[in-house]
């Protein structure tokens, strides 16, 4: 038999006879790839053999920086001095910090070169943090590595001497790695899968909560009124006492469950991509959870749609000045609106009973086939045959049974097929009358347009019925989403992968992203060409080309290069950008406050003060007598304490690190002391003090170095937090302007039908969704940030005017109802995304050849976000005359070019629901936007170039009439 190169030697000589050699020569392979195919290795494994050298390389080149830094001091005093003794560590010295490390006397030009290295290091390590967040803590451990190494530094008298200390110093940090690294792996190991592992099963839990929440509020709904506004229903407008507010106490609860879902999804985004990296021992494999993550985003987006109903019946009673308590003079319609809906919702409980409880057991099966959870002691022994077991358990299909899949789609058709009695009982609330064949023959019905008397009467009925469909379809969309996360649990049971663990590796492409992602500040794949042809040959021979919006800004004072020597200038030109960036301000006002406290280590008078005394510690916190067995325990329980912090508080991380480092600095030195004793303690130059006067300085030396960097957050100009919100909210609203503008990009290529195959990585479809994920996930995790940064406002110190957190506050919630609302918007168009073209009414053919006519969303409104973005970023006042764009008025819009596609027959209809969702959510955007433009204006201000004479006696009483006019002249453009 011939080896496979032999055949393949064959086949080529086949095609070209020029090149054919004799059959019994075996064709010769390079001796490099023979011996790369020996040793069996591939790509995956030679980049796991990187990565397991990237750890000891990183810890030899800070060292490195610190011996070129060591040498480099000594080299000056060499230079400097005439007859340089070698170090004795004695009297007028730091004494010796380690074996072979003795010290000397002072040299002035020694300490200047530790003093340069030491602001270098600084201002590179904080410049890199700032760039780079994830680096933090490999920033503090090089920080503190710097400023011992720089501390001792300027008393080495030869280079053994420094490159004894060196060496024990790195010692020391490679003991502590490895110590860290064993706990890791030995004592409750903890991965990003098991992170991961972890999230899931409490989003689960959540979306449930939040489901039942739904109910209630359903249910809560059939004796208020849910026109009341919040801030209204808490007592009565005519006594004050107490009043019940169950659908207030039900929609606050419903909404708060909803938000944490948002949280909840996008820790889990987060986490996803570190968990996709790991070598593990499990048995979803990275895709899975890829899926997992996509599935369970899906459930998000309709349960945020259902938890903003309280919203827009708010929103309702406002627009139609319902927004009080209900008194004897108010509008008849109220009291009948109220009443209607007390109907709608009793005739919604059953149904919405049922789906909620269905939905509910969806997840829980999940939970079961996924083995999130464990499987009743019960089930385990059927769960194993094909055959269940139908005496034991009669005709109750439950969660985890083989079957469940099918009865769960079963009975969400059951609650789209209550669809049509609700609407018949819509229609008889409004004198509708529908013969008994409606729905099978609908257009035998008279048009909607002449039931209703007056214009004002048929859209307050016409609004009604788009929030019933808006509610009907969100709970269907809803209950889908959960069945295809119920489909993905049964396909990974019935696949045998749940069966048993084996071996996961993340595949090569998944590792060389993270390998480009590892300096990179963006998301895993911030590395894509977001404007690269989609189209490679074959399919639809068509493009997809992203805006320069996605793209590299625009330099105002260059142009692209077209050359070789411009490509090089351009260079050049970033090593001037770096050192103008924000970043390297950190890194200079990092090293700047370093080198304030840290320059008494370098003058003669101070030196020997500044080790002996430790006061090097107080310049770390710049950049960042007992038993000893009951000691230990001591230290143990409280050391974990200090764990707390960095776990459930991760912005506060680095307070609860240093907490730790100062308690292990305290005992860590009086255990020593136990162990060694007092002489050898005390021979790095360093004096002994019992733990009653060490522990106050230590803490003293923390909390002056502590003050020192507060000082630096303000000088020379602050870094507070009310800036850092400012600028994250520009960001916020950038983000919100490009979800917005694919949101529209979105519609327009589903209602043209040209989105094409989602599954296709080529197709719009899947480019626009990768986006709008992409964006909406920054956006949930910026705003949470966001609120940490305002929760934290309260710490600061005032300096002059109060500073508005109220009107920021405003400003963030109408931030997140619009992100809320534009993903709900690009969400509806999925039904038009879904039909297929033979299945397609004529009704459906028609509406779809009207709304690419129609006026669907503005390019305005993403014009105005992006300068109220500028704006708050930059602190300059808005441009003047701006407004937002009118409400869209789709329904006139549709009915004035047919006036029947809106009619009552059509209700049937599933792209008429659809539309009803779209009508409700832009309106609520529009409404959103103008009242964000308000905020905004009032904080930041508007240009204004008006100019008005007005004759008045008093100059006071002119300021005044000014101020009237002027405020007068911005409401009218307002």
């Amino acid at each position: 038999m011939r080896s496979a190169p032999q055949s393949q030697q064959d086949e080529a000589s086949t095609e070209k006879p020029t090149t054919k050699e004799p059959e019994n020569q075996e064709p010769h392979e390079p001796w490099l790839k023979s011996t790369w195919s020996k040793l069996g290795l591939d790509i995956p494994t030679v980049l796991i053999m990187m990565k397991g050298g990237l750890a000891p390389t990183i810890g030899l080149a800070i060292a490195a920086i610190a011996v070129l830094a060591l040498w480099s001091s000594v080299q000056a005093r060499i230079h400097t001095t005439r007859r340089s003794q070698p170090g004795t560590g004695g009297p007028g010295t730091v004494g010796t910090p380690s074996p072979g490390a003795q010290t000397g006397g002072y040299n002035s030009s020694q300490s200047a070169v530790c003093a340069i290295w030491l602001f270098f290091q600084v201002y590179i390590i904080n410049a890199l943090k700032s760039k780079y967040p994830q680096l933090q803590f490999s920033a503090i451990i090089w920080s503190i590595f710097a400023i011992v190494s720089m501390s001792y530094g300027p008393n080495f008298t030869t280079t053994t001497q420094a490159l004894n200390f060196a060496r024990t110093l790195l010692i020391t940090y490679l003991s502590g790695f490895g110590i860290a690294f064993g706990v890791s792996l030995l004592v409750v190991p903890m991965n990003s899968r098991k992170i991961v592992f972890k999230i899931i099963p409490g989003y689960i839990g959540a979306l449930r909560g939040a489901l039942k929440a739904h109910a209630r509020y359903v249910e809560s709904l059939e004796h208020t009124d849910m026109f009341l506004p919040i801030s209204h229903s808490g007592e009565t407008k005519s006594t004050g006492e107490p009043k019940e507010k169950p659908h207030i106490n039900e929609a606050m609860a419903f909404k708060k469950a909803a938000e944490a879902l948002a949280g909840l999804i996008a820790k889990l985004h987060g986490e996803l991509p570190f968990a996709k990296r790991e070598i593990a021992i499990g048995k979803l494999g990275p895709d899975d959870l890829n899926e997992l993550l996509r599935l369970l985003r899906e459930i998000m987006i309709p349960v945020l749609g259902l938890s903003s109903v309280a919203d827009i019946f708010e929103r309702t009673s406002h627009w139609l000045g319902w927004d009080h308590a209900p008194t004897a003079g108010d509008d008849p319609n109220r009291e009948r609106s109220v009443q209607d809906w007390n109907e709608l919702a009793k005739l919604m409980h059953e149904p919405v009973s049922k789906l909620t409880q269905i939905m509910d057991e969806g997840l829980h099966h999940t939970l079961l086939k996924l083995q999130f959870i464990e499987q009743p002691k019960s089930t385990k022994s059927t769960s194993s045959s094909t055959e269940p077991d139908v005496e034991a358990k009669g005709d109750a299909i439950q969660p985890g049974d083989p079957t469940f899949g099918d009865y769960m789609e079963m009975k969400i058709q059951e609650f789209e097929a209550t669809k049509q009695p609700m609407l018949r009982k819509w229609c008889e609330l409004h004198d509708i009358d529908l013969p008994p064949d409606f729905f099978e023959k609908p257009a035998s019905s008279e048009s909607m347009l002449s039931a209703y008397d007056t214009e004002f009467d048929k859209r307050r009925r016409q609004r009604q019925m788009y929030l019933v469909l808006y509610i009907e379809l969100l709970l269907a969309s809803t209950g889908r989403a959960i069945l295809e996360l119920v489909y993905f649990a049964d396909l990974k049971a019935r696949s045998g992968k749940m069966d048993r663990n084996r071996l996961i590796v993340p595949g090569y492409k998944r590792l060389r992203k993270w390998l480009s992602s590892v300096f990179s500040p963006g998301e895993e794949d911030s590395s894509d060409d977001l404007n690269n042809a989609m189209h490679e040959g074959g399919g639809t021979g068509s493009k997809v080309y992203m805006g320069a919006g996605y793209q590299q800004r625009k330099d105002p004072e260059h142009l692209p290069p077209q050359n070789v020597v411009q490509k090089i200038g351009d260079y050049v030109r970033l090593i001037p950008k770096a050192l103008g960036s924000s970043h390297s301000s950190f890194g200079f006002r990092a090293a700047c406050a370093t080198i304030s406290l840290g320059i008494l280590g370098y003058l003669e008078s101070t030196h020997v003060f500044y080790t002996k005394q430790r006061v090097f510690w107080a310049v770390i916190m710049i950049g960042y007598n007992g038993h000893r067995a009951g000691v230990l325990v001591f230290y143990w329980l409280f050391c974990s304490m200090g764990f707390y912090v960095p776990l459930k508080f991760p912005r506060y991380a680095i307070a609860g690190v240093i907490s730790i480092v100062t308690l292990t600095l305290i005992l860590g030195y009086e255990l020593q002391v136990t162990k060694i004793g007092v002489k050898v303690s005390t021979s790095n130059g360093q004096p002994y003090y019992p733990t009653y006067e060490l522990a106050p300085y230590r803490l003293a030396t923390v909390v002056a170095g502590l003050f020192v960097a507060f000082i630096w957050t303000i000088f020379p100009y602050p870094i507070t937090e009310h800036s850092q919100l400012r600028r994250h909210l520009g960001s916020s609203l950038y983000l919100l302007a490009n979800l917005y503008s694919v949101a529209h990009e979105t519609i327009r290529y589903r209602i043209q039908g040209e989105e094409g195959d989602i599954d296709s990585k080529d197709s719009p479809a899947r480019q626009l969704e990768k986006a709008r994920t992409t964006i909406f996930t920054k956006q949930t995790v910026l705003l949470g940030q966001m609120q940490q940064v305002a929760s934290f406002l309260k710490w600061e110190i005032p300096m002059g005017g109060r500073f508005p957190k109220e009107t920021y506050t405003e400003i963030l919630k109408r931030v997140e109802t619009i992100q809320n609302y534009t993903a709900l918007l690009s969400y509806s168009s999925r039904t038009f995304h879904a039909m297929k073209a033979e299945d397609e009414t004529q009704w459906i053919q028609d509406f779809r050849q009207l709304l690419k006519s129609a006026s669907l969303t503005s390019y305005e409104n993403t014009s105005l976000l992006s300068l109220l973005s500028s704006s708050i970023t930059t602190g300059q006042p808005l441009p003047p005359y701006l407004k937002t764009a009118t409400p869209y008025a789709l329904t006139e819009n549709l009915e004035g070019m047919d006036r029947d596609i809106l009619s009552i027959r059509h209700l049937a209809e599933p792209g008429y629901a659809a539309f009803a969702m779209m009508q409700i959510t832009t309106r609520c955007v529009v409404a959103d936007i103008g009242k964000l433009l308000a905020l905004v204006r009032d904080l930041i201000g508007e240009i204004d170039f008006s100019f008005h004479t007005v004759s008045v006696a008093d100059e006071s009483e002119g300021a005044q009439s000014q101020d009237s006019i002027l405020s007068n002249d911005k409401g009218k453009q307002d």
